[in-house]
């Protein structure tokens, strides 16, 4: 019986949006942790925290890289798999960047600063 008045009490608070139900229960605080988004379509993520990079030495030349406008990363995966000849895409998860690479991703960097980025090549 008490349990039942017990229940009801804190169903009572929680319809009210009062009570202490909070205080008597015992929540663990979750943790959270970024990871690579690993496999999207055909393309495998270097890791959370990449760049897309090219050989050491060359340079990026004028298409190399093309900026598109996507509301997510599949979105962006999609772009890369119906642009001819990209060979992967970097996406900014912060602001849902997405940048075609048409040029050979041979290695990744780390990435530091808000925007959150990640390198995808595409797989063989």
């Amino acid at each position: 019986m008490a349990g039942q008045v017990s229940a009801a009490l804190i169903q009572e608070g929680a319809e009210a949006g009062t009570g202490n139900f909070h205080q008597i229960a015992a929540f663990d605080i979750p943790v959270l942790e970024e990871k690579s988004s690993l496999d999207v379509e055909e393309f495998q993520s270097a890791g959370f925290g990449t760049l897309c990079a090219s050989n050491r030495g060359k340079t990026l030349q004028p298409g190399d890289v093309e900026a598109k406008e996507v509301v997510s990363l599949r979105a962006c995966a999609r772009a890369c798999k119906a642009t001819a000849g990209c060979a992967g895409f970097q996406f900014g998860h912060a602001h849902n960047t997405c940048q075609l690479w048409k040029t050979g991703i041979c290695r990744s960097e780390e990435s530091v600063g808000p925007e959150k980025m990640e390198c995808f090549r595409k797989c063989a």
